[in-house]
């Protein structure tokens, strides 16, 4: 005779059945594409198993449960934790959408907090009423339904898919859309002039300086690049985008409806409608060891209970490793030559472990196309071992498994790194072509769908400048790689073309120059980019900004503004976005204070209100001459340097005339001012550390 009612047992029982299995299977089948490249199988059994465990655990320790007051209580409380997790995981989560960041640092939804603890305070009651069977069954139901069609869409949707349409190419005519993600333009044209290898390797391509991207996100870049929709924020979120775009705009679509066999990897899988030929992140090279699908489980768990007890108390991955080991499942012996092996030892962010694996999916890209149709082919792919943060060097060698090394090369220098590994797989990519003789009857895009975080880029330029103090979204972010190599060409060496290229042109230009006859391509809004005629300067298009520092990646928590193509990308967006703009000659009687939400600048410096200088070691500070015959400015910056200062104003070197006193705190530096009169001043002090100005004032006799 158990101590406790069938009912509280229920309760106890259905608990861990919920956490370890219901809410994992209901994260899987609800995002379906991220997870294709796991063993259904064995991931449904490993939590199967799991839950037996902990069924077991929770049978036991509900046999212990005495039936006196104390009991009684602790049968409500595990009720109430039922009812709370139960509507945390299916109905109301605690995580926010937060884009790559560590599970740990999700931030909390308080608002579905009060939501999850009032629901479960209610449920609770009704539980202990006259309502009480009733509340029960529908719990059963809920918790069961969940799990059963969850597991059911599980094995029925994911299975092993035979790779075979990505790897072949066609004798006749060919399309390669070949896009690596985050690739910053700036960083890729410095490595394209500074490495003769790559140089000739990719000689025969166009290389766009002013290549722009209208998203800083990947699903809307490409989104905007497969349709021509210059701006896709009309649909508002993702899911209005994937469920109201018309499927046969898609260029994909149109391509396989002219009778190319079109293969997707990726993001470019959105909206193409051959099932059979579309393939997921980490599915072209499948040989996980047991222990590896194991992480994999692991892995899901943290985000079921993240979700379901918010970030910061979910356990880390770590914790578990002598557990496993305990098992059987040691961890594999790391080699040089086994990246899944030395994946295990990774020492960088764990959200991350996913996107550097699909290195070995680039390289079974490369390595296995071969000849084997007569009919066009289309590829479009879109790899993410490029994918911030850093965890590859140079020679495509994975580093991340030293926790020095890749704490050393999260700045622009290991971007630039790795953006060579991008490009001498660009170039193997060209050889391999070349070998199969289908080079010239095929047109190749290598580019990627945005640029780097704010981090990975010189933060004493405005590349680097963050927009409304978002974290990770700065200028560069707008600046992706673009290369196209037109069918039969030839050259010496790369094209620079300066035309401001967005990679929404992309879209009218296949259907133009795949497309025999091409027909249809006014659908498409953009331009031709293989089409020599210029670029109206002034042709509309649109950018998605952040809103605020919190923003994601998702198209809600964006806005849209209008943009110009135009040169000069970075100067005129900073003018564009600076709110401050000074708009009449500052006195000479007073010091203008140059602090935060109070600056007379184009934005050029840390106190503007819109965009901020990351890290920089040079400020600048950007205003209408003084309404005075002024003869010296003194200007007053926080920082810590106390010699080497290099002093410019209007692009003058004025180092050895400036007056400079600091006390290591604060720095202030006095000037000749000369030649200004009705004129722009611009003063710039580059310092050794981070410099932030402060004040300035200018001296001189008033009209």
């Amino acid at each position: 005779m158990t101590r406790v009612s069938k009912s509280d047992l229920i309760y106890a029982l259905m608990l861990p059945i919920f956490v370890f299995y219901t809410v994992p299977v209901y994260i899987i089948f609800n995002n379906l594409n991220d997870f294709e490249d796991i063993s259904a199988p064995f991931t449904l059994a490993t939590l199967a198993v799991t839950t037996v465990v902990f069924v077991g655990l929770a049978f036991a320790i509900a046999m212990l449960i005495p039936d006196n007051r104390f009991g009684r209580a602790v049968s409500v409380v595990v009720r109430y934790i039922f009812f709370f997790l139960m509507l945390a995981g299916l109905v109301f989560p605690l995580t926010k959408v937060a884009g790559q960041i560590e599970v740990s640092s999700i931030p909390l939804n308080t608002l579905n907090l009060v939501f999850v603890a009032v629901g479960a305070a209610v449920l609770t009651f009704i539980s202990t009423t006259s309502h009480a069977s009733k509340i029960l069954l529908a719990a059963i139901a809920f918790v069961a339904i969940n799990a059963i069609v969850g597991t059911a869409i599980i094995l029925f949707t994911i299975g092993p898919k035979v790779v075979d349409s990505i790897h072949i190419a066609s004798r006749t005519k060919n399309v390669f859309v070949l896009s690596f993600d985050g690739l910053s333009r700036d960083i890729s044209m410095e490595v394209l002039r500074e490495n003769p290898e790559y140089a000739s390797a990719l000689k025969d391509f166009t290389f766009f300086q002013n290549a722009l991207s209208s998203a800083p996100a990947t699903i809307p870049s490409i989104t905007s690049e497969l349709s021509g929709i210059a701006n896709v924020k009309v649909f508002e979120t993702e899911k209005n985008m994937r469920e109201t775009i018309d499927p046969n705009i898609l260029i994909t679509n149109r391509l396989n409806q002219a009778g190319f066999v079109v293969s997707t990897y990726g993001p470019y899988n959105g909206g193409f409608e051959v099932n059979a030929r579309k393939y997921s992140y980490r599915t072209l090279d499948t040989d996980f060891t047991p222990r590896q699908r194991i992480d994999r489980v692991v892995e899901l768990q943290q985000y079921a209970l993240a979700r379901i007890l918010s970030g910061p108390l979910v356990f880390k991955r770590e914790s578990l490793d002598p557990v496993i080991s305990a098992l059987g499942f040691e961890k594999t012996k790391p080699s040089k030559d086994n990246l899944r092996s030395l994946v295990e030892y990774h020492k960088g962010v764990d959200w991350d472990r996913g996107s550097l694996l699909t290195m070995l999916d680039v390289e079974n890209y490369i390595e296995k196309m071969r000849v084997d149709t007569d009919r066009p082919v289309a590829h479009f792919v879109h790899f993410l071992q490029t994918h911030f943060p850093v965890d590859f060097d140079e020679i495509c060698g994975y580093r991340s498994d030293d926790a020095a090394w890749f704490r050393a090369n999260q700045n622009r220098t290991g971007a630039k790194n790795e953006t060579k590994c991008a490009f001498s797989q660009y170039s193997r990519f060209i050889k391999r072509l070349q070998e199969l003789g289908i080079y010239d009857n095929s047109l190749i895009i290598i580019k990627s769908d945005h640029g780097q975080p704010v981090a990975y880029n010189d933060p004493d330029q405005l590349e680097s400048f963050k927009v409304r103090e978002h974290p990770y979204w700065g200028f560069s972010r707008y600046t992706p790689l673009l290369g196209i190599k037109n069918f039969n060409t030839r050259t010496d060496e790369p094209t620079i073309d300066n035309r401001v290229a967005i990679l929404t042109d992309l879209a009218k230009t296949l259907c133009l120059n795949a497309l025999t006859p091409a027909h249809g391509c006014d659908t498409y809004s953009g331009y031709d980019l293989l089409d020599n005629l210029g670029i109206p300067a002034a042709a509309p298009t649109h950018l998605y900004l952040v809103k605020d520092a919190s923003s994601t990646f998702y198209l809600d928590s964006q806005e849209v503004i209008d943009w110009p193509r135009q040169p000069e990308f970075y100067n005129r967006f900073n003018d564009m976005l600076s709110s401050s703009l000074l708009t009449s000659a500052l006195p000479c009687s007073s010091a203008t204070d140059l602090s935060h939400g109070n600056t007379y600048s184009n934005g050029l410096t840390d106190g503007a209100t819109w965009v901020a200088w990351h890290e920089g070691t040079t400020v600048f500070i950007k205003t209408r001459a003084p309404n005075c015959d002024a003869i010296g400015a003194s200007i007053k910056l926080a920082g810590t340097d106390r010699d080497g200062f290099s002093v410019k104003m209007n692009g003058s070197d004025l180092s050895s005339s400036a007056r400079v006193q600091t006390d290591g705190k604060a720095i202030s530096i006095d000037i000749p001012v000369k030649n200004i009169s009705g004129g722009e001043i611009v003063i710039s002090v580059q310092g050794l550390t981070k410099l932030i100005p402060t004040s300035i004032q200018f001296a001189g006799s008033e009209p």
